[in-house]
């Protein structure tokens, strides 16, 4: 939004001011002209209304949140596998990490919080609101390079051993196939639409 300063700015002019009659020595007199406080400029949504249910991701104080989540959600599994002995931690945090955000990005429409856009948003999902729907910018590089670098680490948790390289395999394919630009507002067999 445009602010000005509002400020009172003196013009000389050879009209006599709205009260005052002209006198012979008075070959001048003062106009005032004020400028508003507060400009208007036609509202858009980029500028005016940021989408206020996608614009925390693009922070990188939050990068580091969602990465710290995900160490500390590794962690547990980590410390209480013995108690499970099912599968390495890290292929439980990928496979959790896959069905969450396929859930939270790509499955859930609409705005959670009330964000005054009137509904306008509700057809979408969060990756498709995420930056406007603008591809390759930081914030879905990071949330495309995350899945890869987790599905990295938990075959080499489990030693690229086949029984668990499947099912990381299909958490990635879970996870980075949606984010795809050509997928944007594709809904498959007409699932999760309207």
């Amino acid at each position: 939004m445009t602010t000005d300063v509002t400020y009172r700015r003196l013009r000389t002019t050879n009209k006599p001011r709205a009260g005052r009659l002209p006198s012979g020595d008075d070959t001048s007199s003062e106009e005032i002209k004020n400028i508003p406080l507060i400009d208007q400029v036609p509202l858009r949504r980029t500028q005016s209304f940021p989408n206020l249910a996608v614009n925390f991701a693009d922070s990188k104080a939050f990068w580091l949140y969602y990465l710290l989540i995900i160490f500390l959600s590794w962690f547990s599994v980590f410390v209480f596998s013995p108690l499970f002995n099912l599968w390495p931690a890290m292929t439980m945090v990928n496979i959790g990490h896959a069905a969450v955000t396929f859930y939270l990005m790509h499955w859930r429409r609409g705005t959670p919080l009330e964000t005054f856009d009137q509904g306008k948003n509700d057809r979408y999902t969060f990756w498709e609101m995420l930056d406007e729907g603008a591809q390759y910018t930081p914030t879905r590089k990071f949330f495309q390079i995350v899945p890869m670098v987790l599905f990295l680490l938990a075959c080499y948790d489990c030693e690229w051993r086949k029984r668990y390289y499947f099912s990381n395999s299909a958490a990635l394919f879970l996870s980075v196939f949606p984010k795809f630009e050509f997928m944007m507002g594709v809904r498959i067999f007409g699932i999760n639409k309207d």
